[in-house]
């Protein structure tokens, strides 16, 4: 038999700091760990919520856990719109975790500690350039009967338009 299938579930401790720029946050807002296990909320639901100590390190555990489990997880402040960033503002792959053993991690608790370095709300959304080109128009308001609605519509024209009026083109809706 592998020694992991011995060994005793494990509990998983989180220790979460903040960078300078993360620590900008309310008093009231409350951080969660999200991820894949269900006491993570599974990706969609709410997550495990860190409780913040005195030395300002947010913790949480998660109890029961198997060795080998991989755990995938970001740190939110409550939602996806408050995600944790890199320092820059861009993203971040999600954490990793593989839980060990007792006997590998030495006791029956295995810590995991990390830093926040900014949060989504936290940065300047970055303009991109459009690198569209060509003859592109917008129409602001195109209503749809179908749908109900009214639209913003974009329509690329092709080299040649204005001077073949009468020309047939092939269109592709998206």
């Amino acid at each position: 038999m592998a020694q992991e299938a011995l060994a005793e579930p494990v509990t998983v401790r989180f220790e979460v700091r903040l960078s300078e720029a993360a620590a900008k946050i309310k008093p009231a807002d409350q951080l969660e760990l999200r991820g894949n296990l269900p006491e993570l909320g599974a990706w969609g639901g709410k997550g495990l919520s860190l409780v913040r100590g005195a030395d300002g390190v947010f913790t949480g555990e998660i109890a029961g856990v198997k060795a080998g489990t991989k755990i995938e997880c970001k740190v939110t402040r409550g939602g996806w719109e408050t995600v944790e960033k890199a320092g820059d503002g861009g993203e971040i792959n999600n954490r990793e975790i593989v839980v060990k053993a007792g006997a590998e991690a030495g006791v029956e608790a295995m810590v995991v500690t990390m830093e926040v370095q900014n949060w989504a709300d936290g940065v300047e959304a970055k303009k991109v350039a459009s690198t569209a080109t060509g003859d592109i128009r917008e129409h602001a308001s195109v209503r749809s009967e179908v749908l109900g609605n009214t639209r913003r519509v974009w329509v690329w024209l092709p080299e040649g338009y204005e001077q073949e009026p009468e020309r047939r083109y092939p269109v592709l809706y998206m």
